[in-house]
């Protein structure tokens, strides 16, 4: 074979080989599944643990392969004749259009879920997903403590009045226990498991939510007059979104006037964002009271709750008036309360600590201010100070 046809032919095979080269480093790449999270494309790749993805913003996901759809009201009867779909369920309403949570064959999810995307009453389509917590989100105790960059719970505006009016309080937390000295005489008008989808008055946990709603309890009778509430009890231990959007949804249609979660999110679907704006907007709620976190870092970047406009974020502050070294800080949180709150009953007293104690005293006080004739402007004023 002559030297040139020779070269020119172990340069098509290269050439070949290079093509074959770029398309397997085009599968490898394939990401499992795409989906627009605030404005972004978010790509997750699978890995060698079941249910677990990768994502190209850091976070590690979990998906239990159902879908979230956002779609305007008039096209659920045709998304529930979907090909392929098995099981459909209503988890809010918004303005102009619901948020709902699609069951898809398990062969067929991918496909469903790209048929979707193209739908043209489709706003828009992520997969029901929980945070995989990190190494990088232990918690990190300050060397040293910062000063307050924020108002206290004691520069709110007042404390007590004479006729005060009950308001409703919806807890979002998991460790219920309505047997317990310090919730038993509550009055709660719902209990509700948001992960089992089930009702039920049937938890039976000394844990989280018990302090929690205790704290609260205690900060509005903790006066020469005290001030009763009703509440709402939302179970809920996993950050799967569409449990976390039914939690939001049942507290908007029991009419809460505040909400208090001590979720701390460093990734935030879009639809529990619009779910939980839609509350405050149109939906009745005057404060969604969310803790900062005990991961001595800033707020903005490790809950990005803080984000939703509208929504208080609470750190907690010693007693010597600095930031508490476990709390997170910065310009996300509105206001800082006590790290620490000593819950009194009759055979003996609890001790509870960090920014969920503080979230809950903060969660109280409004409660308490509310019920004392302020509005909800006059107090987010103050806040916003």
């Amino acid at each position: 074979m002559p030297l040139i046809k020779w070269l020119s032919v172990c340069l098509l095979f290269l050439c070949s080989n290079a093509v074959v080269s770029s398309d397997f480093a085009t599968v490898v790449d394939e990401p499992f599944l795409s989906f627009y999270n605030q404005s972004g494309l978010v790509k997750l790749y699978e890995t060698d643990r079941e249910g677990i993805y990768q994502s190209n913003v850091g976070i590690e996901l979990f998906l239990n392969k159902r879908i979230i759809v956002e779609t305007k009201k008039h096209y659920f009867s045709q998304l529930n004749e979907t090909q392929g779909v098995s099981k459909i369920q209503i988890l809010a309403e918004l303005e102009h259009t619901q948020i709902v949570l699609l069951t898809a064959k398990a062969e067929l999810f991918i496909q469903v879920f790209n048929s979707l995307k193209n739908e043209l009453n489709v706003v828009q389509v992520q997969p029901d997903f929980a945070i995989v917590k990190e190494s990088s989100f232990n918690k990190q105790i300050q060397e040293q403590p910062f000063k307050l960059d924020a108002i206290t719970l004691k520069d709110l505006p007042l404390s007590s009045c004479s006729s005060p009016t009950s308001k409703r309080i919806a807890i979002i937390d998991d460790g219920f226990n309505f047997e317990h000295p310090l919730l038993s005489d509550l009055d709660f008008i719902l209990a509700y498991d948001a992960d089992k989808r089930a009702t039920s008055k049937m938890f039976q946990q000394n844990g989280h939510a018990s302090m929690v709603t205790a704290t609260i309890a205690q900060q509005l009778s903790d006066d020469q007059s005290p001030v009763t509430a009703q509440y709402i009890a939302l179970q809920q231990s996993s950050t799967l979104t569409s449990a976390m959007i039914l939690a939001f949804s049942i507290s908007q249609k029991m009419n809460a006037h505040i909400i208090n979660t001590s979720w701390t999110l460093p990734f935030l679907s879009d639809f529990l964002s619009k779910v939980i704006d839609h509350g405050l907007v149109n939906g009745g709620v005057d404060f969604v009271v969310v803790s900062a976190g005990n991961h001595s870092q800033p707020a903005c970047e490790f809950n990005h709750l803080a984000k939703i406009k509208g929504v208080t974020i609470v750190g907690a502050h010693t007693t010597e008036g600095a930031i508490s070294g476990f709390s997170n800080y910065g310009k996300c949180v509105d206001i800082y309360a006590p790290e620490k709150v000593v819950l009194n009953h009759k055979k003996g007293t609890l001790k509870a600590l960090g920014t969920s104690a503080a979230a809950a005293m903060v969660s109280g006080e409004l409660a308490r201010l509310l019920s004392c004739g302020l509005t909800k402007a006059q107090i987010h004023k103050k806040l916003k100070t």
